[in-house]
């Protein structure tokens, strides 16, 4: 059977500059490992800086740089790239060692916070965190693991500003450099002989999602009387997300899931639905809080704040979205097929929330829902 690689050179979109390149640490396998990267960082997209960490080491990078005057060439190491500054570490620094210097920093901090998150979330019995997105208004880092103690890293600026409204958005750019970056970790998993883990679920993104009733309605749990607790229990559904929790600033705080239903007893065989409620329960605060971390190691390239954050793991995914200072949605699905569809969900439920706590009408009704 044919091992999925890198796409062939001539498949890479063409750069308007030079890439800066750098290999830190050779392993024998920059030849595969470089034009796959080279492939996807380009000043027009869809990625602006890639690179490979194994055990928190970076091995080897690629960096967008935007200056015309430097014909596309492929180069790894040479000297004279010191001096060539690229277009994320230059957000950073004007010295372009220090910037290049501080992204290496990000990458390894993105790493070690996956490895934590790792060990606090193996309770679920889900797998381990295959990808990691960090987004704000102005761009986004990314992370996805490739075999143990090895991972990618990515970063992407959005040029644009933000469209006016709530400040949670799935921004069409970063979410082709986050497909972009699932894809290339799992073409290097097949150089290693390893199977597809289908990070952020993109392949069965244009699956029809079945219509099938819940066997039983939402469960409810903290302030059932809050005024948003129906939009909570409207946006859980068997196939998509299976369960969300809105906290207030005011310390208040609302849940709704459809954990129990009989449609998802086969992700239940090892975990009870109500035991992974009450993990969840008491892992929203701490997902907060390491959202906060995040956003320090981030801050020095894409700022604060940050309004969306995704632990995928091998079998579903949590979402984090900020509706404002001290407020937020978490949402949670278990399905790994459906990660995709979960997170358009609970990103269109929070616009939902945003409207509705800043006074405006906001969609009066979703067909869907």
């Amino acid at each position: 059977m044919n091992q999925p690689g890198p796409p062939p050179e001539s498949a890479a979109r063409p750069a308007q500059g030079r890439p800066v390149e750098d290999v830190s640490s050779p392993r024998g396998d920059e030849g595969q490992v470089l034009p796959l990267f080279r492939s996807m960082v380009a000043p027009d997209g869809p990625l602006h800086w890639v690179a490979r960490f194994t055990r928190s080491c970076l091995d080897c990078v690629v960096e967008a740089t935007a200056d015309p005057a430097l014909s596309p060439t492929e180069v790894a190491g040479r000297p004279e790239d010191t001096a060539i500054g690229g277009l994320l570490s230059a957000r950073v620094d004007p010295e372009p060692e220090q910037g290049r210097a501080v992204l290496e920093q990000i990458g390894q901090q993105l790493g070690l916070t996956a490895g934590y998150l790792d060990r606090r979330l193996s309770g679920l019995r889900s797998g381990r965190i295959i990808r990691l997105v960090v987004q704000s208004d102005r761009g986004a880092f990314l992370c996805n693991s490739v075999v143990p103690d090895q991972y990618i890293a990515g970063g992407v600026l959005v040029a644009e500003p933000a469209p006016a409204g709530p400040p949670v958005v799935r921004h069409p750019r970063i979410d082709e450099a986050d497909q972009r970056l699932s894809t290339a970790a799992t073409n290097l998993r097949g150089l290693a002989s390893q199977g597809d883990q289908s990070p952020g679920g993109f392949r069965f993104r244009e699956d029809a999602i079945p219509t099938d009733e819940p066997s039983q309605p939402p469960v409810l749990m903290g302030r059932p009387d809050h005024p948003l607790a129906a939009l909570c229990q409207a946006a859980v559904t068997p196939h998509g997300l299976h369960y969300c929790a809105f906290h207030q600033a005011d310390g208040s705080r609302v849940s709704a899931d459809i954990l129990g239903d009989e449609l998802l007893t086969q992700f239940f065989a090892v975990i009870r639905p109500a035991e992974r409620r009450r993990f969840y329960q008491g892992f929203e605060p701490e997902f907060a809080a390491v959202v906060g971390e995040l956003c320090r190691t981030v801050s020095p390239v894409i700022g604060p704040p940050l309004n969306r954050v995704v632990l995928d793991v091998e079998q579903g995914a949590l979402y984090f979205n900020r509706l404002g200072h001290g407020t937020y949605l978490i949402g949670v699905t278990v399905n790994q097929w459906r990660v995709n569809q979960a997170d358009d969900r609970i990103s269109d439920l929070a616009a939902r929330f945003h409207a509705s706590l800043s006074g405006e009408s906001g969609p009066a009704a979703d067909p869907i829902w």
